[in-house]
């Protein structure tokens, strides 16, 4: 992005989300000069698959990675990582 005019990029990004189905635009009803941008359903399916692909991910590195011991204590505290993710 160096260079560049960050809304040219990011106009450019949602040109290619928009081409690829992922994305729809349309006009802002209460400002006609405005954009809004919604995700569609074939791109919500591609970051639910994404998110899936990740926790598969996650989950083999946990099994391969860490002992029994320590995938039960990743476990315990699992409530207070939730917690934290949900204050962020």
């Amino acid at each position: 992005m160096l260079g560049r005019d960050p809304s040219q990029f990011f106009s450019h990004r949602l040109r290619v989300l928009e081409q690829r189905s992922l994305v729809g635009r349309t006009r802002d009803p209460s400002d006609g000069r405005g954009t809004m941008v919604t995700v569609t359903d074939a791109g919500r399916r591609l970051l639910r698959d994404r998110d899936q692909v990740v926790m598969d991910a996650l989950i083999r590195t946990l099994v391969q990675s860490f002992t029994v011991s320590q995938r039960q204590r990743l476990h315990s505290i699992a409530p207070l990582l939730n917690h934290l993710a949900d204050s962020l």
